[in-house]
């Protein structure tokens, strides 16, 4: 069961950061969507896809390193700390943003997929 606790916290926070930035990305496109009016709409497929997409890219720029930390603890067998001293240690901040600009690519599409696929 190694990696089960900080894969248990990182979903807790994915997922407070997915809804919530989602919440806030189409809040954001409703009231444009509102005008002077003030009156409201459904949001377009493509404009749940970018609030997806929204969410995605902060989810990439906050909890990247906790992906990496699960990651490095559940292949080498070792404790959350463990594993965390190990990356500092030995990469430093580097080691703790390993792959950081893949999570830019898969998160958002993921994402965007995600919340348009069930809107």
């Amino acid at each position: 069961y190694y990696g089960v606790g900080p894969h248990l916290l990182q979903y807790m926070l994915l997922n407070s950061v997915r809804f919530g930035s989602f919440s806030a990305a189409q809040g954001y496109f409703q009231r444009c969507a509102a005008g002077e009016g003030g009156a409201t709409r459904e949001l377009r497929i493509s404009e749940v896809f970018l609030c997806g997409s929204f969410s995605g890219v902060c989810i990439a720029a906050t909890l990247h390193p906790l992906f990496v930390v699960k990651t490095h603890q559940q292949v080498n067998r070792l404790s959350t700390v463990e594993a965390a001293r190990r990356l500092w240690q030995g990469e430093g901040v580097r080691g703790m943003f390993r792959t950081f600009a893949a999570g830019f690519f898969r998160f958002p599409l993921a994402l965007g997929i995600f919340f348009a696929s069930y809107e």
